[in-house]
């Protein structure tokens, strides 16, 4: 089951399906499938808009806390990772019964200490919240209890390529949901008017060129005892041979901030040294673009955080502007949590669908250019 963003499930199982994911049922924020070993290691290194992968290893029904930790008790922990492991448990979904969520995590961590140290004389994983190797997710649903592993450990949106946090910054898995709805590989190119830290660009050339985003990182898999290396190796290697790097494909960035710029750059050649970019350190509306059939997509100012509530009108209006000027016969496509103020970009538009920027809640906005 991989979880995601609400308004992303949809993203999230055609990604699935085009990995050689099977059984494949959208959920509310997540995405229930089945796949083997190889297929799970591939998933972790490969979704775009996913936020972990979780494997359910058993379901039972516990009204109580002490049903709970019996059934925590009974489940054979053993099978999946070794005593010396450190150990990290979360709560979601809500039990009527259940309501206090710490002391859900007592019992299922007591179940699970109990059960080593009767089999090991004593030795039981320790509990790590920052960095553990082991993060197990209770679900709960009513009375049913799904006891899961993350097989990502850190989510997977944290991708590694931002070296530092710009103002406001949107989120890895949610950028490249927006560019994946946005059709962005039916497009010439992409250009982010307000780039900031980046992420609309990286996540751009990623998926413009068919580069697995999290090939570079570990995952909580390789802590399970059937952890296969040559199956994980052999997968990184054919995702890697996948990408293929396009010189003719305009990934285009324009920010006022010259920090801003000067840290894309920095990513960029840290990580990205291959792939063509370019960056203006300017506002958009001082910069002439001519890239048609390309998709233009921004994460405006809202009004609560970056700029002044007076600003945005005029604003959004030239956003719509500049993408009549810039991407002629493409697409425009804007995040915001601002109605009042997407109003102002005066485009027909095509859809809007909402979307969650941590706890914000916006719309996306998107517009078929036609020209000016």
């Amino acid at each position: 089951m991989a979880t995601c963003r609400p308004g992303l499930e949809g993203v999230l199982a055609a990604e699935i399906e085009k990995l050689g994911g099977r059984s494949i049922k959208p959920g509310k924020r997540s995405v229930a499938f089945s796949t083997n070993h190889p297929g799970l290691y591939r998933m972790n290194m490969a979704l775009r808009a996913a936020i972990q992968v979780l494997v359910p290893i058993r379901t039972f029904n516990a009204r109580d806390y002490k049903l709970l930790y019996f059934q925590s008790r009974r489940t054979n922990w053993h099978q999946y990772f070794t005593a010396d492991k450190t150990l990290r448990i979360d709560v979601n979904g809500h039990s009527p019964t259940l309501q206090n969520t710490q002391y859900v995590v007592h019992r299922v961590k007591d179940g699970i200490v109990d059960t080593f140290r009767k089999m090991t004389g004593g030795i039981r994983p320790s509990i790590d919240k920052a960095e553990p190797e082991i993060h197990v997710v209770v679900h709960m649903h009513g009375s049913k209890i799904t006891l899961c592993l993350d097989s990502s450990g850190i989510p997977l949106f944290k991708r590694g390529y931002r070296l530092e946090h710009g103002e406001a910054p949107i989120k890895e898995d949610l950028a490249a949901g927006i560019l994946q709805l946005s059709n962005a590989k039916e497009h010439a190119g992409i250009v982010d008017p307000m780039c900031g830290s980046g992420t609309f660009l990286f996540e751009g050339m990623m998926l413009m060129h068919d580069m697995a985003p999290n090939l570079k990182r570990s995952f909580a898999f390789q802590h399970w005892l059937d952890y296969d290396e040559e199956a994980f190796l052999a997968e990184q290697a054919s995702l890697e041979k996948a990408g293929s790097i396009k010189k003719d494909i305009p990934i285009v960035g324009c920010d006022i901030d010259e920090e801003s710029i000067d840290l894309v750059k920095r990513i960029a050649a840290t990580h990205f040294p291959d792939i063509p970019l370019t960056l203006h350190h300017s506002a958009f509306q001082e910069v002439e673009l001519d890239l048609p059939n390309c998709l233009m997509v921004t994460n405006p100012p809202y009004g609560k955080r970056l700029g002044e509530e007076s600003e945005l009108p005029a604003l959004y209006r030239d956003i719509g502007t500049a993408a009549k000027k810039a991407v002629m016969g493409g697409r425009l496509a804007v995040f915001t949590t601002n109605r009042k103020a997407a109003r102002q970009i005066r485009l027909t538009q095509d859809r809007s669908c909402t979307l969650f920027n941590g706890a914000l809640e916006g719309l996306l906005y998107e517009y078929s250019v036609r020209g000016a």
